[in-house]
């Protein structure tokens, strides 16, 4: 394989690489959020056997972006510089009075940039870069209240543009960014490359400093006291199965799905100890005596004019979950 076949090569898996890595988060976390929401709507959606199929998928999409970026990295870095690169690099504005190898070292790809795009430009002034870097960062507390206010759609809309500028701003420094920095400046070009290399080792230093200051944190991080999977709403999995989430301990008519969405006692019929029973309260329009709105993962709903109604059409429900777990 010729040189220029081998940046191609190596420039297009790297880029790839990291286009998977920023789609991944996005895509498990839009991904759990629906099929959640559909269980939750409808527990005997068959939705939640494809779960595991899709996190599996995720899962080695990301194991290969991660290989890909090493490998990528290689073959441009096994390519060496391309003299015909800086040859045309020499024919615009600014680096015309370059020699035919600085030329080609400044068409070549940062690993700095891809590694850490914001201290990388910062390092090399290129400030309105590194601010512009910045801005979804600053942003994302605010998008946070939006969405407490219901702004769904809009969040979604700068969700999506602070996704597609980061993956823009990133990729072009990577592409360009020796070229920009360059213009800013330098008595000559050995300080130049010097600055270079002290970023990239600095950016590498940093990232090492944080894995090992994350996983001391990890280490001495206390237990989470809310362990108990039985009155933990984030303890149901979506993808649990059917007879788990139909199990009544108590026998009050609420299954274990219920209550966690509704945040009752699965071990006691009446949660708050007031005589009326945990499905009464609730079909009265009652707190049951544990109502927590941070936790409380839906409003009871049934259908039905009258509150005898809704009991009895809730009960048929009931007894319909039952039959279908023990076929």
């Amino acid at each position: 394989m010729k040189a220029k076949s081998k940046r191609r090569l190596g420039l297009f898996i790297v880029i790839a690489s990291v286009a998977i890595l920023l789609m991944l988060l996005p895509a498990y976390a839009v991904i759990s959020f629906v099929i959640s929401q559909i269980l939750v709507v409808n527990e005997s959606s068959n939705i939640g056997v494809i779960g595991p199929v899709i996190n599996f998928i995720l899962g080695l999409s990301g194991v290969l972006a991660l290989v890909g970026v090493p490998i990528g990295a290689v073959l441009m870095a096994r390519a060496g510089l391309d003299p015909k690169a800086g040859e045309h690099l020499k024919e615009e504005v600014g680096f015309g009075h370059l020699s035919n190898e600085h030329a080609a070292f400044l068409a070549q790809w940062s690993l700095g940039a891809f590694l850490n795009p914001i201290v990388w430009a910062f390092g090399n002034k290129l400030w309105r870069w590194a601010l512009g870097l910045l801005v979804p960062i600053v942003i994302t507390p605010f998008l946070g209240i939006l969405l407490a206010l219901g702004s769904v759609i809009p969040v979604i809309v700068v969700v999506i543009i602070m996704i597609g500028w980061s993956f823009f701003a990133t990729i072009y420094l990577i592409v360009r960014g020796r070229r920009l920095a360059w213009k800013r400046g330098w008595d000559s070009f050995e300080k130049f490359q010097k600055r270079q290399r002290f970023m990239l080792w600095l950016i590498i230093i940093l990232g090492v400093v944080a894995v090992i200051i994350s996983l001391i944190i990890n280490a001495l991080a206390p237990p989470d006291p809310v362990s108990d999977d039985s009155s933990s709403v984030s303890s149901e999995q979506p993808f649990t199965s059917i007879c788990a989430r139909y199990e009544d301990i108590d026998q009050d008519y609420l299954t274990t799905s219920d209550e966690n969405k509704f945040n009752t006692d699965p071990n006691s019929a009446d949660t708050d100890g007031d005589g009326y029973d945990d499905l009464s309260e609730l079909v009265s329009g009652y707190d049951p005596g544990t109502f927590d709105p941070k936790v409380l993962a839906a409003k009871f709903t049934g259908s039905g004019s009258t509150n005898e109604e809704v009991r009895q059409n809730w009960l048929a429900d009931y007894e319909q979950k039952q039959r279908r777990c023990k076929e």
